[in-house]
C-alpha cells in the first residue's frame, strides 16, 4: 500500500534537486496513479515539464492521467508461458546448470515478442494493449 506522506516527500525532493531530473520511471503504475496528483499540487505537469515512464500497462490506474505516461510493459502473462515452457522442457531433457538448451528447446528472442529491426517491442507510448 502506497503511503501518501511518502508519495509527497518523494515529490518535494524530486522538485529540491539541481539540476532538476527530467524524467522519472514509476516501478507500477499504481505509483503513476498516485504521483500525479502530488506532482500537479507543485506546479509540474507530468509529461510536459518532467516525463513519466510507468510500468505495468494497468489502464484501469492509467485511465484518468493526462497526459498518459509512457508504458513499460512487461507482459507478464506472456513471460510466464514462455518460462513455463522452458522449464517443462528442461525438466523432460535434463542436463548440466549450464549447458546449452537441449534439442527441441525453444530460445526466445525478440522478435518472439514482434520487435522488428531496431524495435523494442515491450517498450511503447500509453495507448490500448
Amino acid at each position: 500500500m502506497l503511503e501518501m506522506a511518502f508519495l509527497e516527500a518523494l515529490a518535494d525532493r524530486l522538485l529540491a534537486l539541481s539540476p532538476r531530473p527530467t524524467g522519472l520511471f514509476a516501478w507500477a503504475d499504481m505509483l503513476t496513479a498516485a504521483l500525479y496528483p502530488c506532482l500537479h499540487r507543485r506546479g509540474l505537469q507530468p509529461g510536459r515539464e518532467i516525463s513519466v515512464v510507468s510500468r505495468n500497462n494497468e489502464w484501469p490506474l492509467l485511465f484518468g492521467l493526462w497526459p498518459r505516461p509512457a508504458v513499460v510493459h512487461i507482459q507478464r502473462a506472456k513471460l510466464g508461458r514462455r518460462a513455463l515452457e522452458q522449464w517443462l522442457c528442461r525438466m523432460q531433457n535434463r542436463r548440466e546448470p549450464d549447458a546449452a538448451p537441449p534439442a527441441g528447446c525453444r530460445r526466445y528472442s525478440r522478435r518472439d515478442a514482434g520487435a522488428t529491426a531496431g524495435e523494442t517491442p515491450a517498450l511503447h507510448a500509453a495507448g490500448p494493449a
